[in-house]
């Protein structure tokens, strides 16, 4: 079988893979972005195409088009998991590239388009002969103004204003309402440290996966949590049912933990929370999960404070947002190691549960602590 014949084969029905035109091959549409040792060093990565292959489009456009007709064949094992994740991501890479190509095509056509655009003048229609009014007899019958509006009557000291500039007076926007299509996707040590792309690349990125025009804008909290902003009727549930695909494209924009760690984000409304502080947190933390553990981590003793608090006082895990101890990360460190107390704060989406906290207060290690509601710290001022 010839090499042609061998690249061409397609089972019956399924259509070939357009072929290029041949032009002028000098005709750059979108230079390379990547050249030099970085070309290199990515070149050594691969493992099975070779120079001559990546240099032809063709090629590479059908060889991915042939692992598109087999997938469908292909049984996926248990092990295959890790390797679909990376397909996943390669994929979306692909994409974005495939994505800037074209546009760069349209950007070329447009620029080297024959002749210039030509603009039709609505006022050319003045050299076309005038045609004569008809005659009154065929006129159509004018419609009798509506008697029950009656023009304003103009009040003397008043201001004089038309039907439509009147003011409409609307109720004041409640400070405590927010917007149902934010949603927010927090990691555990936030996006702090992690790669910043574009916003047109992550909401490109992002409507891949959630369908077209799903994420209008985005935004971050004050601790660097990535917020969308979705059009209607898109909802956190949508995202929600995409979970795979959204942590996987975060991932390849972001890289939240380092390369080559997964870690997964939660994805939560944008709903009020009720912010509590416990006064008087006893430490160190005793627990049945980490007294038999010689040298226990100190996220094992977050942990087991959190399971605590929530044991003692009837909380609902989901129901806590976000938890932290008001103080630095060295002074938590030594807090869990040497007795005293501290303050924690709890960020809860279940008002009557907070309610119910700041009347009776919470019992933490079997000692009742004060609860009161969370102020910020006002920053100093400058000047």
């Amino acid at each position: 079988m010839l090499d042609s014949d061998h690249h061409r084969a397609r089972p019956p029905g399924v259509a070939d893979t357009p072929q290029p035109s041949h032009g002028n091959f000098d005709d750059l549409v979108l230079p390379p972005v990547q050249s030099g040792d970085a070309h290199r060093a990515a070149l050594a990565a691969t493992t099975i195409l070779d120079e001559p292959t990546l240099r032809s489009l063709l090629k590479s456009c059908q060889a991915v088009h042939d692992v598109a007709l087999l997938a469908p064949s292909h049984s996926v094992r248990l092990d295959h998991e890790d390797c679909l994740l990376q397909l996943a991501s390669d994929l979306h890479t692909l994409g974005l590239w495939v994505q800037s190509a074209l546009t760069a095509f349209r950007a070329t056509r447009r620029a080297t388009s024959a002749g210039p655009v030509i603009i039709p003048n609505p006022t050319r229609r003045a050299s076309s002969p005038v045609r004569m009014p008809s005659p009154p007899a065929t006129r159509p019958t004018p419609s009798p103004a509506p008697r029950h509006s009656p023009l304003p009557t103009i009040v003397p000291g008043a201001s004089a204003m038309t039907p439509h500039q009147q003011p409409v007076t609307s109720p004041p926007p409640d400070a405590s309402t927010r917007s149902t299509t934010r949603v927010i996707v927090r990691y555990p040590d936030s996006l702090r440290n992690c790669r910043r792309p574009h916003p047109v690349h992550v909401v490109q990125s992002l409507n891949i996966c959630l369908g077209k025009d799903c994420v209008s804008a985005i935004s971050y909290s004050r601790d660097y949590h990535l917020i969308l902003h979705l059009n209607a009727p898109y909802t956190v549930e949508h995202v929600r049912s995409q979970f795979n695909g959204v942590t996987g494209m975060l991932y390849t924009l972001f890289q939240p933990g380092g390369a080559g760690a997964r870690v997964l984000p939660a994805i939560e409304s944008d709903e009020p929370w009720s912010k509590v502080v416990l006064h008087g947190v006893p430490a160190p933390i005793w627990s049945d999960n980490i007294h038999y553990d010689p040298n226990p981590t100190v996220d094992a003793k977050r942990k087991a404070l959190l399971e605590d608090i929530c044991h003692s006082n009837g909380l609902s895990r989901d129901s806590v947002r976000h938890w932290r101890l008001l103080c630095s990360r060295d002074a938590e460190d030594q807090l869990f190691r040497k007795q005293g107390s501290a303050s924690v704060l709890l960020c809860l989406s279940d008002a009557a549960a907070a309610s119910r906290l700041l009347c009776d207060g919470a019992t933490v290690q079997n000692i009742r602590c004060r609860a009161s509601k969370y102020r910020p710290r006002s920053l100093p001022r400058v000047g």
